[in-house]
């Protein structure tokens, strides 16, 4: 969290969000980044790369609650995901790193609510065949 924060102050930046959605949804962007940087760097190291990952937990997106998976893996996804339907791929973003309700996530991207509950319903859908995840 400390990285992510650091990540969106930056040096000298002042913030300007327009409200906490915002700044959550800024803060879903920057965890990602941040994991994604960590897991990158693991397995770039010559020893012992390759033995041990980051993980991140998706069990809002799997019946499994304690189904993990690699920040690669999701990052990859949600990267193809948003080759498709980027509003959907930003959904996704938005639930799994920032935790964000469907009317926070209405309001940060100025769409209904409805919209968001049937762009998550086929994100998740499309996410978990890709991540081999039980729906």
């Amino acid at each position: 969290m400390h990285e992510a924060y650091a990540r969106m102050m930056g040096e000298g930046k002042t913030a300007a969000y327009s409200d906490l959605t915002h700044f959550k949804a800024v803060a879903a962007r920057a965890m990602r980044q941040v994991l994604l940087n960590h897991a990158r760097d693991r397995n770039a190291r010559k020893r012992g790369g390759g033995e041990e990952r980051d993980r991140v937990s998706l069990s809002g997106l799997a019946d499994e609650a304690d189904r993990v998976l690699g920040v690669l893996q999701v990052h990859e996804a949600l990267a193809r995901l948003a080759e498709l339907d980027e509003r959907q791929a930003r959904i996704a973003e938005y639930r799994l790193f920032a935790g964000l309700e469907h009317q926070e996530i209405a309001d940060a991207l100025g769409v209904s609510i409805r919209t968001v509950e049937l762009d998550w319903k086929m994100a998740k859908l499309q996410l978990a065949d890709w991540l081999e995840l039980p729906v």
